[in-house]
């Protein structure tokens, strides 16, 4: 024992002086183990490595880094594996459904929320107009057309409120378009800008807004007491930032999807329960890319399995294209080379390592362990003294729970002495 712990502070000794040296000498990451000529390098150890409690001592830090180390090396086995026994091919579904995750939020990062950043000069020039806050009555429709018949009926003098209770989309249709006072400075910047300008009961021309377009009019202004700019930058900050990113995402989507073509036939397909489904209606082309064909019905089922029949089939639609959007925005993110940064294959390599040593354990260990009924009985009546209370199903699965995970921790220290003994650690 004295010579397990002697061994445990040197490596832990060893492992310190690797990175002061790594860090001082600015020299390339070594390898604290090497299994099968795969490298556990000190960047993966340290970035695993869990926290200890703020009372640890020397010998219980030196402890830490070597379970780790050994836990580190255990699961390289089963990886490699899990490699060996193709299991790859079973984890390919979710290794790829990760990726284009990854991938659409590391678009999503760089072409939005980085660009999406505010500069200080933004934050002050919002700050300037803080105080003013306005009432607003409004009329959102969905199409131009609308909007200009809108405009037509008021400048005949029908009342605002009239057009907004029969017209407008917006929630505040049953307040007649009013939705009572709020910041200027916190308006989306096209409807703020056609506010500022105006003086009570004048309208706007109608805005093109996300929504469609909108009709303002405004009812009163006054000045309300603010913050210091220190104490009101934050939430002008994250305001200007959200609103930039939503107009930047709009922006993405909008390009891409004009090179979209939608087969309208076959989108009402999804209308259907799918178990209704032919299969010649499966073959149809959902949305061509360039004229190129993108994706039919049969690859967009489980988008449409996850919807109940009695769903609104607006909503199902909705969703049907959030999937093609998603392949759209994941096709852009691999043509802007985000699949080639260096970091990103950092983390994909770490995800399929992952899928593949819990593969592996499942199969190799977690499917096999069962325990019985009669077992957990015996285990009880062996053990009532430690179990007061008698016997309860709350009882039962606790010592289900028990047997289980020493026969797994039982199996899986078998399982890597079998895999050890094969292989070459350094």
């Amino acid at each position: 024992m004295a010579d397990s712990k002697n061994l445990f502070l040197k490596l832990g000794n060893t492992i310190i002086l690797i990175i002061l040296f790594t860090a001082c000498q600015k020299a390339p990451q070594p390898y604290l183990a090497k299994v099968n000529g795969e490298t556990i390098t000190i960047e993966y150890f340290l970035t695993t490595l869990p926290k200890g409690s703020g009372v640890e001592t020397e010998e219980e830090t030196q402890t830490r880094y070597q379970e780790h180390l050994t836990k580190l090396i255990n699961q390289r086995l089963f990886i490699q594996a899990a490699r060996q026994d193709g299991l790859i091919a079973q984890v390919q579904n979710s290794f790829e459904l990760f990726k284009k995750t990854l991938l659409i939020q590391k678009l999503y990062d760089r072409e939005i929320i980085e660009k999406a950043k505010a500069t200080p000069e933004a934050v002050e020039k919002l700050y300037a107009i803080l105080p003013i806050a306005v009432h607003l009555r409004l009329i959102t429709v969905s199409t131009q057309p609308e909007a200009e018949l809108v405009i037509k009926q008021l400048q005949a003098g029908v009342p605002f409120e009239s057009c907004a209770n029969k017209f407008s989309q917006h929630p505040s249709s049953k307040n007649g378009g009013d939705i009572g006072y709020g910041k200027l400075a916190f308006l989306p910047e096209p409807i703020r800008l056609a506010v500022e300008n105006l003086k009570p009961k004048m309208m706007t021309k109608p805005i093109p807004t996300d929504d469609g377009f909108t009709i303002v009019q405004l009812l009163g202004k006054k000045t309300e007491p603010v913050g210091s700019l220190a104490k009101e930058a934050l939430g002008i900050q994250s305001f200007l930032e959200r609103q930039k990113a939503k107009l930047l995402h709009h922006q993405l989507l909008t390009r891409l999807n004009a090179r979209l073509v939608y087969n309208h036939k076959a989108l009402r397909i999804f209308f259907k329960p799918t178990n209704q489904i032919t299969d010649e209606e499966k073959e149809l082309w959902v949305a061509k890319k360039d004229e190129t064909l993108m994706v039919r019905v049969k690859s967009l089922l489980h988008v449409a399995e996850t919807f109940n029949p009695a769903i609104d089939t607006a909503l199902r639609i909705y969703a049907i294209k959030r999937e093609i959007e998603d392949d759209l925005l994941y096709e852009e993110a691999q043509r802007l080379g985000y699949d080639k940064d260096p970091l990103v294959k950092k983390e994909l390599a770490k995800a399929l390592d992952e899928l593949l040593y819990q593969i592996y354990y499942n199969q190799a260990i977690e499917n096999q362990i069962k325990v019985t009924d009669s077992e957990i009985i015996d285990y009880f009546n062996a053990q009532r003294a430690n179990y007061p209370g008698g016997w309860n199903e709350s009882v039962k699965d606790l010592i289900k729970n028990r047997i289980l995970t020493e026969r797994k921790n039982h199996a899986e220290a078998n399982l890597v002495q079998q895999l050890k003994a094969k292989a070459k650690i350094e």
